[in-house]
């Protein structure tokens, strides 16, 4: 008997919710067929064997042979579109066959709400794993997470969810697993069991706020929480783990501050409000180290540096690692004379004593995030063979040599670097997690090698987030690439196989991959750099093409809708809207190149080193990446657009105000070496007396300034300018987007009023994205969107255009560009192109 579905908007809405939590609960399920019927009796419907299901003009074909079941909508009301996307979903479970080849484009939704893995771990020495789900939903605006169980042959199973799941471990010789969560208590430690059942293992009280700009402690990835456990980490016998907080300042202490805080360099330690606020609460972190048999909890470690969360004492960033069961080692940052400075030290538990690890070899910095060992490091090195992965001592002898090394960023795990190193019991078998190309892609390498290490390093998508058995013999890892969402695979060292376990975005079945190749590029210098290039759907050949350059740093790598990469740049959207779209690294730095301003050798660099190192080189790469493709008739040169974000934006203004090959830009979070950006204490001092020579008010300096500041040099902007920035920021940012009005190029601040530097709520990630789209639309190519991301958007935009239309002959023609690309306007006042 037919059911006839209602017609109202609630009434569909409600029932479409009905038919996701099904779904969710079904996750990665491999019996499509079944499934569906499962979940139609649940909701009242019939189906006949070896017949489709009629939902009153919904019809689906049960999946055969693991391909998807094929759902079409009949008649014209509309509504059964929410029951083909339900089921497009179920019946993309697990499926391990090629993805659909036709279907529709991805959208801005899609993108905001792919479902990452953010955190795996296996059972033992066992095939069980775990791994931890994050969903963003418009709907309602939050991120939601699940830890699920999975082990070949069998579908994952939901075991939890929580407001919020990082830190995915085993608990060693346990059945259970642990993590840092958030179940209604702020963020804490949790153990959970077989059954799913939660049980609280250390709760620090008072929970603080970290996370975001608001944060006492700040955090780029996540929204602010309360946070009573920082990170933590189980020694490999499971004896111990060790554990972060922050300690706020004692009563007394706060008293004191009722006398006035002195504005200065130790109170002043940034260009943001919150560093200065968070002086007045924030006392210290601390490192300790827990007993679990005793409940023992040892103090390891203290620092007092109010810095964001990402370095002291911080598993994700790989700032603290166990040696072996008994010692820890940490790394600890500081800034003495204003300059960024890393110490590495180790602490013994059994005997309470700490001591600073002396590196007198030229490697250092590579070394402090290498892989610990009793004797010294695991650590990739250049040699008079080539690179090499060796084992040192402190003082540099080579203990052990791996053999030759053709990959980069060998790294014990992190965020940017989300690796690991596992070694089996008896010490002689090794598997690391490297990246390959320059850090585009991520994979595995085994010692001793095998064919199966051969066959791994020939897998095309990046692996990463893995985790292994205790023996070695099997494991999992997060599988993702620029075309292809993040599924979670099984991995074996023996064969090389790579089978699926689950897809938490099998939703997005129906849509045809984009085509992306890797590139390397060499610029006018000679130096060389990588990245990607990602196609149009529906790619002509013959035919130019305009263009959207994203870079930020080196994290150009072969992961999908990646927000430590292209933050709120759709990249795929971009490439659906007809963008060739080139996905570009930094440069790698020659031995001799001078130093980051921020490092103390920058001190000793010349002025010309320091901005070539720093920003030259890079912008040359820039131009060589998009010269290539136009000189291989790929790329329209009049529409060309530059994107990026934190480095990216550093970079991304200093080409606009130097190079003539973009036409319009979109930044992102960071207004660093804008003239008015001196104030922002010591550390923020030195890298302007470095690079600049001074303040913007020394008149020596000065002339340095409008060489090479942005906002001093905003009338040689060559094109639009769009900001969008973190609350925080936009103040900062606020210099530029003044003098780019004075100047009367097109320019755009806005504001998120509450976001972190990598945005975390989806509806402001959306607006974002729409926003970036709109903009090159209309600067690039004079398309206007039939719902622009705020309705004002080209009312405003139209009077930009005039103003600078009106001023083209006087404002353009100094910048050095011919008459051909001085752009003309429409009717509207809108550029048409050029």
């Amino acid at each position: 008997m037919k059911h006839k579905l209602q017609t109202s908007a609630g009434a569909i809405r409600k029932t479409m919710w009905a038919v996701a939590d099904s779904i969710d609960a079904h996750l990665g399920r491999p019996d499509c067929d079944a499934f569906v019927t499962a979940v139609i009796r649940e909701r009242g419907f019939t189906r006949k064997q070896g017949q489709g299901i009629r939902l009153e003009g919904v019809r689906t074909r049960g999946r055969r042979n693991g391909a998807a079941g094929r759902l079409s909508a009949r008649g014209g009301l509309g509504f059964p579109a929410v029951w083909v996307t339900a089921f497009v979903y179920a019946c993309g479970g697990v499926a391990s066959g090629s993805p659909a080849q036709q279907g529709r484009p991805w959208t801005v939704g899609d993108i905001v709400q792919i479902r990452r893995i953010e955190g795996t771990a296996v059972l033992g020495s066992s095939q069980v794993a775990a791994f931890i789900v994050e969903a963003p939903s418009l709907a309602d605006d939050r991120n939601h997470y699940a830890l699920y169980k999975v082990s070949p042959g069998n579908a994952p199973r939901l075991l939890v969810r929580a407001a919020f799941m990082r830190n995915l471990e085993w608990r060693p010789g346990t059945m259970d697993w642990t993590m840092r969560a958030d179940f209604g208590h702020g963020v804490q430690l949790y153990e959970v069991t077989e059954a799913g059942l939660v049980k609280p293992l250390l709760v620090v009280k008072p929970a603080v706020i970290v996370g975001g700009y608001d944060g006492l402690i700040s955090g780029d990835e996540t929204e602010p929480r309360e946070t009573g456990v920082l990170s933590y980490q189980w020694a490999p016998d499971g004896r111990h783990f060790w554990y972060s907080r922050v300690r706020l300042r004692s009563a007394e202490q706060a008293k004191a501050l009722s006398h006035g805080i002195v504005y200065d360099d130790a109170t002043m330690s940034g260009l943001m409000p919150p560093d200065f606020r968070r002086q007045i609460h924030y006392s210290r972190s601390e490192l300790h180290a827990v007993d679990v048999q005793t409940g023992a909890d040892q103090l390891v470690a203290s620092d007092s540096v109010p810095i964001v969360d990402g370095f002291n004492f911080r598993y994700s960033y790989h700032s603290v690692q166990w040696v072996d069961s008994s010692i820890l080692q940490y790394r600890l940052l500081s800034f003495p004379n204003g300059y960024w400075t890393n110490t590495l030290r180790r602490f013994d538990l059994v005997n309470g004593k700490a001591g600073r690890i002396q590196m007198p070899f030229a490697d250092l910095s590579r070394v402090a995030v290498s892989v610990p060992v009793p004797n010294g490091f695991i650590t990739w090195r250049k040699t008079a063979r080539g690179a090499r992965l060796q084992e040192v001592t402190a003082a540099g002898k080579v203990v052990r040599d791996f053999g030759p090394a053709n990959f980069r960023y060998l790294s014990p795990g992190g965020v940017f670097f989300r690796g690991g190193t596992w070694m089996d019991r008896d010490g002689h078998h090794w598997i690391f997690a490297v990246s390959h190309q320059g850090g585009a892609t991520d994979g595995l390498v085994f010692f001793p090698s095998t064919p199966a290490d051969r066959q791994i390093q020939n897998v095309k998508s990046s692996l990463n987030d893995c985790a292994f058995n205790t023996k070695l013999t099997w494991g999992i890892c997060n599988r993702e690439s620029l075309t292809q969402p993040p599924e979670l695979v099984s991995v074996s060292p023996s064969t090389g196989k790579v089978g699926v376990l689950a897809r938490p975005d099998a939703r997005y079945e129906n849509i045809a991959p984009l085509r992306s190749v890797a590139l390397r590029w060499r610029n006018r210098f000679g130096y060389s750099n990588t990245g990607y290039v990602t196609y149009p759907r529906g790619y002509i050949s013959g035919r130019a093409y305009p263009a959207i350059l994203v870079t930020h740093s080196i994290n150009a790598a072969n992961l999908f809708a990646w927000d430590g990469f292209q933050w709120e740049f759709p990249i795929q959207v971009f490439a659906e809207e007809g963008y060739l779209v080139l996905s570009v690294n930094e440069p790698k730095p020659p031995r001799h190149a001078a130093p980051p301003p921020y490092l103390k050798g920058a001190a000793s660099s010349s002025r010309t080193a320091l901005w070539f190192s720093n920003f030259i080189d890079q912008m040359s790469s820039m131009e060589a990446a998009v010269d290539s493709l136009v000189k291989a008739g790929l790329i329209n040169p009049t529409e060309v657009g530059l994107c990026g974000y934190s480095r990216g934006e550093e970079l991304s203004s200093f080409i606009m105000t130097h190079s003539r090959v973009f036409r319009a830009a979109s930044f992102g979070d960071d207004t660093l070496y804008d003239a008015g950006n001196y104030w922002g204490g010591l550390f923020i001092r030195r890298q302007y007396d470095n690079l600049f020579g001074g303040s913007p008010f020394d008149p020596k300096a000065f002339p340095n300034y409008l060489k090479y500041s942005p906002s001093a040099r905003a009338s040689d902007f060559a094109g639009p300018v769009l900001q969008q920035e973190s609350g925080y920021v936009a103040y900062e940012a606020g210099e530029l987007n003044e003098l780019l009005l004075e100047a009367r190029i097109p320019t755009e601040l806005v504001s998120y009023p509450h976001e972190a530097h990598i945005f975390y709520d989806p509806r402001d990630r959306a607006m974002a994205m729409r926003r970036n789209l709109d903009w090159f639309n209309y600067w690039l190519r004079g398309r206007r969107a039939l719902h622009p991301a705020d309705q004002g958007e080209y009312a405003r935009w139209d009077a930009m255009a005039n103003r600078w239309a009106a001023c083209k002959s006087a404002c353009r023609a100094k910048l050095g560009f011919p008459a051909a690309s001085v752009p003309h306007t429409s009717r509207s006042g809108h550029p048409a192109g050029g």
